[in-house]
């Protein structure tokens, strides 16, 4: 029996460890506004979110060993083809990942922001930056909020000249099935995603793949 709980404890442990992304869902606890798991909140969505948790520095939260793997995978071509976004006018606009880099980021995960600072800091190495989407809005968020929160983190965190865009749909778990930050990109005629943080290698050598 005791042998059971270790192994337990020692499975627990490692799916901490492997964890570097946030789920979906920004409500589960009220006290930080993020949540911590790929696959145990992916599913959970944005159901029960009531409101957005304002902006909020959480570059320390959730620490974790970003990947220094380029563990990209194959992922549906129709379904990054055609993101609807809207600009901050409100213009519609729709993303191909197979022409462009597209970063599904959430204000809330700390995930997220380590990630926009490190590839901030490192842009001048990247073949391009990554269009930005930034999503994991409660329900019935309006543009001009989405607008106005995501500013702030971009103030914030000093990063400006990208193109960003917001989605504000309900399909966000189609987008990031394993949380954020999800990054898509064009590889070989086709379209490759990286799911979670990640070291600057990793996402270099993303940015480079055609």
């Amino acid at each position: 029996m005791r042998r059971i709980r270790l192994a337990g404890l020692a499975l627990a442990v490692l799916t901490t460890v492997m964890i570097t992304g946030c789920g979906t869902s920004s409500a589960v606890n009220s006290t930080n506004g993020n949540v911590s798991g790929q696959a145990t909140n992916a599913a959970a969505g944005s159901a029960g979110q009531d409101a957005n948790p304002p902006f909020a520095n959480r570059l320390k939260d959730l620490p974790a060993t970003p990947d220094p793997q380029f563990d990209a995978t194959s992922v549906s071509a129709a379904t990054y083809g055609s993101v609807t976004v809207y600009d901050a006018n409100g213009s519609k606009v729709i993303l191909d990942a197979k022409k462009t880099p597209i970063l599904f980021v959430a204000y809330w995960c700390p995930h997220c922001q380590r990630t926009l600072v490190l590839l901030n800091a490192h842009r001048q190495s990247l073949a391009q930056f990554p269009t930005l989407v930034s999503m994991g809005f409660a329900p019935g968020t309006s543009l001009s909020e989405a607008v106005s929160i995501t500013h702030q983190e971009m103030s914030y965190f000093h990063i400006q000249n990208v193109k960003e865009y917001y989605y504000l749909g309900s399909k966000s778990q189609t987008l990031v099935p394993q949380g954020y930050p999800t990054l898509v990109f064009p590889s070989q005629g086709s379209v490759s995603a990286m799911f979670g943080e990640h070291t600057i290698g990793a996402w270099q050598q993303a940015m480079h793949s055609q």
